[in-house]
């Protein structure tokens, strides 16, 4: 067990707790601030939820609903931000909405995802959920599949 104290300059101290199996007070450190690195990214995914998507706005009846919404967020906001992380620049760049200031390096290669989010909200904006209800007149039934009835 270790106590890694932190004096920032013209600040107050920092103190943290930290169980780990180095040796070395420099290898002790260094796991510090790197546990504390995830712990702010952790604060920073957090606070874009709340900021860009409403979260507090939400009112959901059941506790079991809020979490379902999370988890399918998360989903959305994984996908969006890992797996199609390649579009990124261009959406950035090529987009008609303005989201980059001064085309600065750390504009887009820092945390981009305000500006994703934003990208995506104004895309999605007219969207509607009735657009992806399958068309009645393209559907075809498949005999070797389970097919179910929509009625509105």
């Amino acid at each position: 067990m270790w106590l890694v104290v932190l004096k920032g300059e013209g600040k107050g101290y920092s103190w943290y707790i930290v169980s780990t199996d180095k040796k070395t007070e420099r290898d002790v450190v260094e796991e510090s601030f790197r546990g504390y690195g995830y712990r702010w990214k952790i604060e920073e995914y957090h606070r874009h939820i709340k900021n860009q998507f409403h979260l507090e706005d939400i009112q959901l009846r059941k506790f079991e609903g809020l979490r379902t919404m999370l988890s399918i967020l998360t989903i959305v906001m994984y996908l969006i931000y890992t797996e199609i992380s390649s579009l990124h620049n261009q959406l950035l760049l090529c987009s008609p909405i303005k989201t980059i200031e001064k085309y600065r390096l750390h504009e887009i290669l820092g945390f981009i995802y305000y500006k994703i989010g934003l990208i995506v909200k104004m895309l999605l904006a007219t969207v509607t959920a009735k657009i992806f209800l399958p068309d009645k007149k393209t559907c075809y039934i498949n005999k070797h599949q389970l097919a179910i009835t929509l009625e509105f």
